[in-house]
């Protein structure tokens, strides 16, 4: 698969010098067939999902503990959120993203979402959330709170339902 797009690359170079390449377009079907199918993917798939992983896939028992953390966080008596279909909340403010004191997910908990490094500028104030900290973070997300995903509003200085933010969100969660 590679040698073939590498051979097209190479080609279009001497038939189109200084000419971008169209990676899309010189594609083998067999590529966009692989790239296409969840199996190629730790993190399930590049389709549909916020990012694309390409760190640390989440075991099952670290995933299984970061779901009932989750989960408490929404119990009735005692959680500090709560999930309906018309909230929404800014992924920065539930992980603690830029702030001096922890979000409601603890740092522990955030851990087996991605190597160390990665947690760590998930949490810094003006980096972006790594791709593979989103991605295992929205699947257990899923699990978690069905009715619940991690979405990106991606219009700078942008509104959804009349909060103003750019970046990432959870779609249908709030604080109680």
């Amino acid at each position: 698969m590679l040698r073939a797009m590498w051979e097209a690359l190479q080609q279009h170079a001497a038939m189109h010098p200084g000419e971008p390449f169209d990676h899309e377009g010189h594609m083998p079907d067999c590529m966009r067939e692989a790239r296409d199918d969840p199996a190629t993917w730790a993190s399930g798939g590049a389709g549909g999902m916020v990012g694309t992983g390409g760190g640390v896939s989440v075991s099952e028992t670290a995933k299984e503990a970061v779901v009932a953390e989750l989960r408490r966080l929404t119990d009735a008596g005692t959680g500090t959120l709560k999930e309906e279909a018309s909230l929404l909340m800014e992924l920065k403010d539930l992980i603690g993203k830029g702030t001096e004191g922890p979000g409601y997910i603890p740092k522990a908990v955030l851990l087996p979402m991605g190597k160390e490094p990665d947690i760590e500028k998930a949490l810094k104030a003006h980096v972006q959330i790594p791709d593979v900290v989103i991605v295992n973070l929205d699947a257990c997300i899923r699990v978690a709170w069905p009715g619940c995903t991690i979405k990106k509003q991606g219009v700078r200085g942008g509104s959804i339902r009349g909060h103003k933010f750019d970046g990432y969100y959870v779609d249908g969660l709030a604080p109680r």
